[in-house]
């Protein structure tokens, strides 16, 4: 039995796909797995954003792939932050499409 859903899977795979395809874009990828996955709990994306980002460390050699995972991993970190802050202000934040709401009324960096 595989320990990681299918929709995990998928992000993971949308994630890798885009940090190999977009280099230096890694801060646009939270917004686009929401829009794609609105419905999923926002610690699926994080997962996923770790996941693409481990990946890249192991199985990718070049300085760009390197500088891709250094940046999957900070947008990870940020999106954790951005879902504590959501629990703490007592936001709405058990689904991807939350993070959406958030960032349009408190913190639009992610939509930039």
């Amino acid at each position: 039995m595989s320990p990681l859903s299918l929709p995990v899977e998928q992000m993971t795979e949308f994630a890798l796909q885009r940090l190999l395809a977009a280099p230096g874009r890694a801060h646009a990828l939270p917004r686009a797995m929401a829009v794609q996955w609105p419905d999923h709990p926002v610690l699926d994306l994080t997962l996923a954003l770790s996941l693409a980002a481990s990946g890249l460390e192991t199985s990718f050699a070049s300085a760009t792939d390197q500088s891709a995972a250094r940046d999957a991993w900070r947008v990870a970190a940020l999106l954790a932050v951005d879902l504590h802050e959501m629990q703490r202000h007592g936001l709405p934040h058990g689904r991807a499409a939350d993070l959406l709401d958030y960032w349009r009324r408190h913190d639009p960096f992610f939509l930039t």
